[in-house]
């Protein structure tokens, strides 16, 4: 897509001057800007937007130049396309299209200013020049022509006049921004009771991750309980084992010095015998 370089005062003279249809894209870093921009980028609707029909100019969200158009033209929702016609608002698309619905609203877009405006699009490709000449331009017909004109009765109704299209538009604009209002309200409360269901969901899910880490300490308390009780269950056992053991050392030395003591006492009893009573 082929835009506008230059700035919004000299886009509007030039729409003007050459009396084309103005194109103002709002653009903004959200998914529906992306994908706005490309429904931008699609060949057909590129095609039809940068012939000489159109002047296009992209404005970024936040920008200065965003920020002066706002200052004439209020933008509620980004993205937003706003098509003019001599200053006047034909029609504002806020939102993103996708290629095909958006080529459908550019040619009835097309058509609505060559009615309003008095404009011929050549197959929607550039202005013809056989558009309708200034008011110094026209001349007066005099004498029987002009008789002629007068008495003969008009079949045609009366074009609408430029204050009466400028009127009709602006009546359209506040109806578009109107319903803009409602949608971006709509979306306001939807996206607060989204909140508020996110931070009840959130609330939940902290109390749950609470009960959670209190039942791991709780079960962690008690395996470490089951571990020292086991552990020190052990350690008494080995205790009552190493008691008994020595138990068992001292019970068998007391056994072996008697043993010895009685061998001992039974020899010493032996040999008296042996040696006889002195005489």
């Amino acid at each position: 897509m082929n835009w506008y370089n230059g700035t919004i005062p000299e886009a509007v003279a030039e729409a003007k001057r050459t009396n084309k249809l103005f194109l103002v894209y709002i653009e903004g870093n959200d998914e529906m800007s992306r994908q706005m921009s490309e429904t931008y980028n699609d060949p057909v609707v590129a095609g039809k937007l940068s012939s000489n029909s159109v002047i296009a100019l992209k404005l970024v969200a936040d920008s200065i130049p965003y920020k002066q158009f706002c200052a004439i033209y209020p933008v509620l929702v980004i993205p937003s396309s706003f098509f003019l016609g001599n200053g006047a608002p034909i029609e504002i698309i806020t939102g993103s299209l996708p290629p095909d619905d958006f080529s459908k609203k550019l040619d009835k877009l097309f058509d609505t200013y060559e009615r309003s405006f008095n404009v011929k699009i050549e197959s929607h490709g550039g202005i013809s020049a056989s558009s309708l000449p200034q008011e110094d331009e026209v001349s007066i017909p005099s004498g029987s022509q002009n008789e002629s004109l007068e008495s003969e009765p008009s079949t045609s109704e009366p074009a609408p006049s430029t204050s009466q299209t400028a009127t009709a538009a602006e009546a359209c604009l506040q109806e578009k921004i109107e319903r803009a209002r409602i949608l971006v309200e709509a979306q306001r409360q939807q996206k607060a009771e989204e909140e508020k269901q996110k931070e009840k969901e959130d609330e939940i899910r902290r109390r749950n991750e609470g009960k959670a880490i209190q039942q791991a300490q709780q079960t962690r308390q008690e395996n470490e309980l089951k571990e020292w009780a086991k552990n020190r269950a052990k350690e008494k056992e080995e205790e009552r084992l190493a008691r008994e053991k020595v138990k068992a050392m001292i019970a068998q030395d007391r056994a072996e010095r008697a043993a010895k003591y009685q061998q001992t006492k039974e020899a010493e009893q032996a040999e008296k015998e042996r040696i006889g009573p002195i005489s």
